[in-house]
């Protein structure tokens, strides 16, 4: 399971149109890093989150939520991995400073 939650996290590193003959591969939530803390804007973060997740088949999405923070946001998913479905809470955060995101 931790290799599946660090591939995850290694898809959410790569911004759409980085990779070099898949363009429409990658996410667009960097995009959300210096936008105002508004209800769609963190609807459209967990909507990006979720959709990103859906393209592992390994990975059962339960909950997201978004806490943008000072330097970069913070997402708390509940997470559970095929053929196991125990779910856990996993921390992402996505520094503005250093443009990674990383398991916390």
């Amino acid at each position: 399971a931790p290799l599946i939650l660090q591939d995850f996290v290694n898809s959410l590193n790569i911004r759409k149109g980085e990779l070099v003959g898949n363009p429409s591969y990658g996410t667009t939530i960097w995009d959300f890093i210096f936008e105002p803390n508004t209800l769609s804007v963190q609807q459209d973060l967990e909507e990006e989150i979720r959709r990103v997740a859906s393209l592992d088949p390994r990975m059962i999405l339960n909950t997201v939520i978004a806490y943008p923070q000072e330097n970069g946001i913070l997402i708390e998913v509940e997470v559970a991995v095929k053929p196991f479905n125990q779910a856990q809470f996993v921390n992402i955060f996505f520094d503005n400073l250093t443009n990674q995101a990383t398991l916390e």
